[in-house]
């Protein structure tokens, strides 16, 4: 039974000290007072958070402040993040269809081969984001805001691939 609460005890200083680099924890009593942010499931959600292949299917995120976060792969399906800091994170291969994305900072977001399909990404700050290869069929892209925006291979949201035959997002 020692042993048992030496191993608590470590883990809980383990996660203590993760939570000063925005990694994702499991809400434990001592975490949940230095977090920096809200717990989604049971994750700390918070600047450079590690959230990679994290299954936040139809979370609310709206307004996080995930800047810098690792979101590669994760299946965010559905899911709020109206108003959320994106800015230079990693949504890489990320899945965010129907998502809703209105007004989230995504400048320097790094989205290759991010599946948008259907996303609402109306307001949102686009400048310097990389969406080469992804899918934004059907997605709202309107009213974004941004400048020097990479869409190559990207499939626009009238279906056709971008830089196709002189295609446009």
């Amino acid at each position: 039974m020692n042993s048992f609460r030496t191993l608590v005890a470590a883990s809980t200083l383990v996660a203590l000290s993760l939570i000063g680099t925005g990694a994702i924890l499991i809400q434990t009593e001592a975490g949940a007072a230095t977090c920096g942010g809200p717990f989604v499931r049971g994750y700390c959600i918070a600047p450079n958070a590690n959230l990679s292949h994290a299954n936040l299917h139809h979370a609310n995120l709206g307004g996080a402040n995930l800047e810098h976060a690792n979101l590669t792969g994760a299946h965010l399906n559905d899911a709020n993040l109206g108003g959320a800091d994106l800015g230079h994170a990693d949504l890489g291969h990320a899945n965010l269809p129907f998502a809703n994305l209105g007004g989230a900072n995504l400048s320097d977001a790094y989205l290759v081969g991010a599946n948008l399909y259907g996303a609402n990404l109306g307001g949102a700050k686009l400048s310097r984001a990389d969406l080469s290869r992804a899918d934004l069929e059907h997605a709202n892209m309107g009213g974004t805001l941004g400048g020097v925006l990479n869409l190559s291979g990207a499939i626009c949201p009238n279906g056709k691939k971008h830089g196709v035959s002189g295609a446009n997002c």
